[in-house]
């Protein structure tokens, strides 16, 4: 059965924004800039979570969108004639209309003066940095081409994010949530190139896992996940609390997903889809534990 775009190019206006967005491929990656806030001391307080607290959180997370909107809609233009899921990408095969460029300044101009209103001028400039690595990973230069750099640039579209309200609670508490942030993306990375290798072959993109294979790939998620684990671990405020290892182990165990997966069925694209999943399971509990202890709650 032929694996190839259908012949006809139906026009773009029929696919609704939700879907031309792929809204449900990135919905929770727009709650990032609340890692950097303790939400939990923000509601416990006496005066509850104030309009202008919820407003600025509102601002950073619609910023957030935005930048991720954009992000998915480029690399959906991008991959369009190599994909081969309409699941997946729901341009696929289809024509583009002439204002798509102006539907992609939009995003991003709307991402970068949100982010300003939520945190000021930092915040904008974190806002412009994530679009502008999400345009460059897939469109001009069409970085994701590039052995490495493609896996690495994902680190300089989604990290941004975590800091676009991050005034609102000033210290050191986004470093650990950031770094293992950081840590779980890239694992997760390779899975997504190991599952979608023949694609990436075909488009004549040269990932991470055509370079070196799906077991030296283990063998290298593996050090990212240790180096990972120890960085989170420096960077952890002083004194732990006692539920710390706990936390800790709960991080480990989704670092782990990667290279165990890769080494286990790293040739075998549904198996790696399912491990996707069960790595933003394990990862998204090990975050809000994490977050929990960044903030000092024990």
């Amino acid at each position: 059965m032929s694996t190839s775009p259908p012949t006809a190019s139906p026009p773009l206006a029929d696919v609704s924004l939700v879907r031309r967005w792929r809204l449900s491929q990135w919905w929770y990656f727009a709650l990032l800039p609340a890692a950097g806030v303790d939400t939990f001391a923000i509601a416990m307080a006496p005066d509850g979570l104030s309009p202008t607290t919820l407003g600025r959180l509102l601002l950073a997370s619609g910023a957030a969108a935005a930048a991720l909107a954009l992000g998915y809609y480029a690399n959906a233009i991008g991959d369009r004639t190599m994909d081969t899921s309409a699941a997946k990408n729901p341009l696929l095969g289809r024509t583009l209309p002439a204002h798509w460029r102006l539907e992609l300044a939009a995003l991003g101009t709307t991402a970068v003066c949100l982010a300003t209103l939520a945190g000021g001028p930092a915040a904008g400039g974190l806002a412009l940095a994530s679009c502008l690595a999400g345009l460059s990973y897939s469109l001009g230069p069409r970085l994701k081409r590039v052995v490495g750099v493609g896996s690495l640039w994902n680190l300089a579209y989604f990290l941004p994010l975590l800091g676009l309200a991050v005034d609102l609670d000033p210290g050191k508490a986004l470093a650990p949530q950031a770094l293992a942030f950081a840590g779980l993306l890239l694992g997760n990375q390779w899975l997504h190139e190991a599952a979608d290798r023949e694609e990436d072959r075909q488009g004549e993109v040269r990932t991470t896992v055509l370079a070196l294979g799906a077991r030296r790939t283990a063998v290298l998620a593996l050090l990212w996940a240790a180096l990972s684990l120890l960085a989170v671990r420096w960077a952890l405020p002083a004194p732990p609390t006692s539920a710390a290892p706990l936390r800790l182990c709960a991080l480990a165990v989704a670092l782990l997903v990667a290279p165990v997966a890769l080494v286990g069925a790293g040739d075998v694209p549904t198996a790696m889809a399912r491990a996707r999943r069960a790595q933003r399971l394990t990862g998204a509990l090990a975050a809000l534990l994490l977050h929990l202890e960044a903030h000092g709650h024990g």
